[in-house]
């Protein structure tokens, strides 16, 4: 059975216009929760990311819109401020 929570990589960045490597960044820097790594077996492997990825990605976008920095953003997120 397939999780339907789950959304690949390409998924999130055509619904939020965020790069993949951008979801990288993020997730590394503890802005966004980590993706889960699948194999495929032979035809490779994938990253894959939960929905609440996407509410994530509209705070951090409606944060910088008001001017804050990531450095900023990253203390919210983690609820350090």
């Amino acid at each position: 059975m397939q999780n339907t929570k789950l959304l690949p990589t390409k998924k999130v960045t055509q619904v939020t216009g965020t790069s993949g490597q951008t979801l990288k960044q993020y997730a590394d820097n503890g802005l966004i929760d980590q993706p889960v790594f699948k194999s495929h077996g032979r035809a490779g492997a994938s990253l894959y990311w939960d929905r609440g990825v996407l509410i994530q990605l509209a705070s951090i976008n409606a944060l910088k819109a008001t001017g804050r920095t990531l450095a900023e953003i990253e203390k919210i997120m983690k609820g350090e401020v």
